[in-house]
């Protein structure tokens, strides 16, 4: 997975470069992270894409970074073992849950 060039703010890529160089994801595919749009939660269970992400974050050192950067940006997709949506108030709302 490759974040180069993705980012329309250079200060985006600076700040996620160190954090995803140390991160378990790096040689993971990117649709495990970035499911494709669709309507309603995409599926967690064991042997989905989603499930996957979470696995590969699960024991990941810069977990808690990522995390923090999703919420700042407002990412969407999986970020530190967290599914985000395009839905803001969903998401805070999750986040708290945690």
């Amino acid at each position: 997975m490759t974040f180069k060039g993705v980012f329309k703010n250079e200060d985006m890529s600076k700040e996620l470069d160190p954090i995803y160089e140390k991160a378990n994801c790096t040689d993971s595919p990117s649709e495990w992270f970035f499911p494709a749009i669709q309507k309603g939660r995409p599926s967690d269970k064991p042997g989905s894409n989603l499930y996957k992400a979470y696995s590969v974050c699960a024991n990941c050192k810069v977990k808690k970074k990522c995390l923090d950067f999703a919420i700042k940006y407002n990412c969407v997709g999986v970020w530190g073992g967290t599914f985000f949506s395009t839905n803001l108030k969903r998401k805070t709302k999750h986040i708290k849950e945690m």
